[in-house]
């Protein structure tokens, strides 16, 4: 499989992600679905349990903002994410972070999390959008769950998504789009 057809693999399933997310405002009691479902499904594994709704807390002024780790757990930030990894050493060392021969600077803290596979997201309250940030080499199922059950929870309060894949020494975007159009 080439890299256009990964591509478009991995951005029909997220828009199916957030089209099952935001389908679920028509009918306040939905049928079980296969989304339905997966969702429930995935609520039972305790990945999300640090994961508040988007629009029930602040990170700064104007967004909130969270960590997907590799295995796909969701915590949600109350401050700026480099700050976040910069107090939480021994909890990012599982996946091979290690903090103390990072610099104290928000872009190598930022570049050496995402190349430990993390994935950033950040909510704009103002404008409802929601952008995922992270390396397309580290896109895992576990990734897709998060972003699937983040899209879930807040169907009501996320108006776009972006997902931005960047090549595997962040130098190079190699997709920034609406996953629902794709």
């Amino acid at each position: 499989m080439n890299r256009d057809e990964e591509m478009k693999q991995l951005y029909r399933r997220l828009a199916c992600d957030l089209e099952a997310a935001k389908g679920l405002l028509d009918d306040p009691e939905p049928a079980q679905s296969t989304d339905e479902s997966r969702h429930q499904w995935l609520e039972k594994t305790g990945r999300f349990a640090e994961m508040k709704h988007v629009d029930t807390y602040r990170s700064d002024a104007q967004t909130s903002k969270m960590w997907i780790f590799p295995d796909g757990h969701v915590v949600s930030l109350d401050r700026w994410h480099y700050y976040w990894i910069l107090d939480n050493g021994p909890r990012v060392a599982r996946y091979g972070l290690d903090i103390a021969t990072l610099p104290k600077e928000e872009n190598p803290v930022r570049h050496a999390a995402l190349q430990a596979g993390m994935f950033r997201v950040n909510y704009d309250h103002k404008s409802g959008r929601l952008i995922v940030e992270g390396i397309k080499s580290k896109y895992n199922r576990e990734i897709g769950d998060a972003i699937f059950m983040i899209l879930f929870r807040n169907k009501n309060a996320v108006n776009r998504a972006f997902l931005t894949l960047f090549d595997d020494s962040i130098t190079e975007v190699l997709e920034h789009r609406d996953p629902r159009k794709a």
